[in-house]
């Protein structure tokens, strides 16, 4: 029996894989040990693809969307790649917000990784488009 081809592109990948053509990735969790991990983690496959990745982190109960969508949409002067970590997603796409989420979700910029890490999380709408680019 032949082995199955590895996966290259998004819709061949598994559900839930996180690897470096992943655009965006929701880490939901009470331990923030293993959602650090998975992001470094993916920081390797992302460093393995693109050589050097720039990695922001912003505290999603107090930074702004266009703030972070801004940030995932700009190109790099050094980087090929970006890495942009939202922690405290929940607050981060919570309300109006959402739906702004939900736009980003569909069509994820090529040159960054979003990932949304949370404690807590209300799943929904959302979920189904994170999971179409991302895991």
């Amino acid at each position: 029996m032949a082995k199955k081809p590895a996966a290259t592109t998004r819709q061949d990948a598994p559900a839930g894989t996180l690897d470096a053509d992943c655009r965006i990735a929701l880490l939901a969790g009470p331990v923030q040990f293993i959602a650090a991990e998975h992001t470094a983690a993916l920081k390797d496959k992302l460093i393995a693809k693109f050589g050097e990745v720039d990695v922001l982190t912003f505290d999603g109960a107090s930074a702004s969307p266009a703030e972070v969508y801004d940030e995932c949409r700009s190109f790099g002067l050094m980087q090929q790649h970006k890495l942009i970590v939202v922690d405290n997603a929940d607050q981060f796409v919570k309300d109006d917000k959402r739906s702004l989420a939900e736009r980003y979700a569909q069509d994820p910029c090529e040159n960054a990784t979003l990932i949304l890490r949370s404690a807590r999380w209300n799943k929904g709408k959302l979920d189904e488009m994170i999971a179409a680019s991302g895991a």
